[in-house]
């Protein structure tokens, strides 16, 4: 239960929590520590519930941005498979593509990128340059990691693919 960063990652954590509570692991020195925090402002008739749980949005965020950036970690998914050699995870290795190289593997997310935010008002910003510039984001480089799923830290899809 670090600082709260957005309500679908919150109730991430609070998931991820609940398993290990239900494993029987006790909380951590940090998560009581939390615990400790919010039960007690959650005691305070003046404090929003959700903001206190930090399952509600701030100025500059909504939902709406959580489910782009949600779109946007899986077509870099599909980028980090499409130039990787592993085959580990395939039934029967010899089945698999030859990797793509990076520009060809952008190219090719453009296009899955139209797909996935089809509809959305915002649909034209997700052209190939903007690919490329969220693939090399310095600050999201867990993206180009293919072995991740929806408990990694920093993936907003729920499941994984």
């Amino acid at each position: 239960m670090t600082q709260k960063k957005s309500p679908l990652k919150q109730r991430k954590r609070f998931a991820k929590f609940a398993k290990q509570l239900k494993a029987g692991m006790p909380p951590t020195e940090a998560q009581t520590s939390w615990l400790i925090g919010a039960f007690s402002a959650l005691s305070d008739p003046n404090r929003e519930t959700d903001r206190v749980l930090g399952l509600k949005y701030g100025p500059g965020h909504s939902l709406a941005d959580e489910i782009a950036a949600s779109k946007m970690d899986v077509v870099m998914h599909w980028i980090a498979g499409a130039i990787s050699s592993d085959t580990s995870h395939l039934i029967d290795p010899k089945d698999a593509l030859p990797p793509l190289g990076i520009e060809e593997a952008i190219d090719q997310a453009t296009l899955i990128a139209k797909q996935v935010f089809q509809g959305d008002p915002k649909s034209q910003r997700y052209d190939r340059e903007y690919i490329k510039k969220c693939w090399y984001d310095k600050e999201k480089q867990y993206r180009q990691n293919l072995h991740r799923n929806a408990d990694s830290p920093d993936v907003f899809y729920e499941f994984p693919i």
